[in-house]
Parts: C-alpha cells; structure tokens; sequence
C-alpha cells in the first residue's frame, strides 16, 4: 500500500476555468524505491531528463536565467540547473544550519554576515565569488554544515563548484 498526499494550491486569478480557486487533490506521496519498480519509469526518467536538456540548450542559446554551457557538463549540472529553490527556501536553510560545524573557517561571524547576504541570490545562479573562492566555500562551509540527505546543500555545492563558460574562449584561436 503506498502512502497517499494532499497537495492544495490556489490557480491565479487569470488561469482559465480553474482561475481563483483553491486546487485540492490525494496523489500517492513520492517513495523512490516504489516509484523506481513502475513499469516505464527509465523512459519517463529520459524523457523528462531530454526535455530538460533541450530547455537549458535553448537558454543558452538566447542567454536567458544564467544559463551557461558548462551546465551540460554532467547530471549533477543538469539536475542542479533544473531544481529551482527559491531566496526564502536558502535563507531558511541557513536559518536551521549550525555553523559551529565549519571548523576550517577562521571567524564564522564575519562570513556569515557576507553568506546571508550572497547565498539566498544562488537562486537566480548569480554570485559574486571568483571561482576559487566559491569552490573554496563550499567544500569548506556548505559541505561542513550540510545534513545527509540535504537537496538545497547539494544544490548550493553543485551551482557554487559548476566552472563557468563565458563563451569568450572559443571566440579566440590557440
């Protein structure tokens, strides 16, 4: 017997017949090792993975949502670049965090100040940290204060360590 959910969520205003109302419906809570055993899970796994691909080629090609080549570079990229979490969902994950766990840092107290500020805007996949730093940071600070499983650290991890391609190399011969 699988275990049954309730999702609710309100349609906004212009969004046809449905438009204002509240949505309710019980849908069988997601269970990876149930949902693996369905019959045709590996072609809706590809399928759904292709379309993603096909939608970060296209916004590389019209340069939408920071979405660079170097986010093809492996699933963990793929998969990183699909989820979405939002600024409140990081700053509520730093807000649980126990920052006393990132033992290499020097002074948490004055990095958290910068964290607070930079990490919730990894949203957007936007951040200020040169490449070192940012790789720095996350195998230094979100790696140590990480749970296990933790989807918004490895998030995080993955978009902080992902090398990014400017497209300016291949505008220049060796």
């Amino acid at each position: 017997m699988e275990n049954r959910a309730t999702m609710a969520f309100r349609v906004c205003d212009k969004g046809g017949p449905s438009g204002g109302k509240t949505l309710s419906r019980d849908y069988p809570a997601f269970d990876l090792a149930l949902f693996m055993k369905t019959p045709n899970v590996e072609e809706y796994i590809r399928k759904h993975y292709l379309a993603t691909v096909k939608k970060i080629i296209r916004e590389i090609d019209e340069g939408k949502n920071g979405t660079h080549a170097s986010d093809l570079n492996s699933f963990e990229t793929v998969v990183a670049r699909s989820l979405s979490f939002t600024k409140d969902e990081i700053a509520d994950w730093m807000r649980t965090r126990d920052w006393q766990r990132a033992t290499q840092v020097k002074d948490m107290t004055k990095l958290r100040p910068a964290l607070e500020k930079h990490l919730p805007a990894l949203a957007n996949r936007r951040h200020p940290f040169p490449e070192e730093k940012a790789a720095e940071l996350a195998d230094k600070v979100i790696a140590a204060v990480a749970d296990d499983p933790d989807p918004v650290a490895d998030f995080l991890f993955t978009t902080l360590t992902a090398q990014r391609d400017d497209g300016l190399s291949e505008l220049f011969t060796r």
